[in-house]
């Protein structure tokens, strides 16, 4: 995958092992908690200067929970999906609390994570999850 060892933005909250695991990986994280149109206008400010100031300084990925928990805010994602388009990056999308029923995340995203453990089972008897390759994303030959 290219810029293996490039940043990984999280907007808002995620499952607190998915940082951890990015880490373990590699990727510098940079964090947006709150996931608010102001941390977007910042997040677009810093594309824009990493862009001129260094450019080997990419952004490889932007980690978006729809909606998130517990808060259950959005962001603008048309915006996400036309800031991956300008400076390069996947958008994963994790749509477990919205869930594919009340939220299609898939004209967005190019990647799409779901906890399914509690959609099989209440009793924490179970784990499972899936991951899903947007077919109609510009890079979905390079995530296969």
């Amino acid at each position: 995958m290219r810029l293996r060892h490039a940043k990984t933005v999280v907007f808002g909250f995620l499952y607190e092992l998915t940082p951890k695991l990015l880490r373990m990986y590699g990727s510098d994280l940079e964090f947006f908690g709150n996931g608010t149109r102001e941390e977007l206008d910042e997040f677009e400010e810093m594309l824009k200067l990493q862009r001129y100031r260094d450019p080997s300084d990419q952004v490889q990925a932007v980690w978006y929970e729809c909606a998130s928990n517990p808060l259950l805010k959005t962001v603008d994602l048309e915006r996400l999906r036309r800031l991956a388009d300008q400076y390069g990056f996947f958008l994963v999308v994790d749509d477990t609390i919205g869930s594919v029923a009340n939220i299609d995340v898939l004209e967005v995203a190019d990647i799409i994570v779901t906890s399914l453990t509690k959609s099989f089972s209440g009793y924490a008897n179970v784990m499972a999850g899936s991951v899903i390759l947007n077919p109609a994303s510009k890079c979905y030959v390079e995530l296969l």
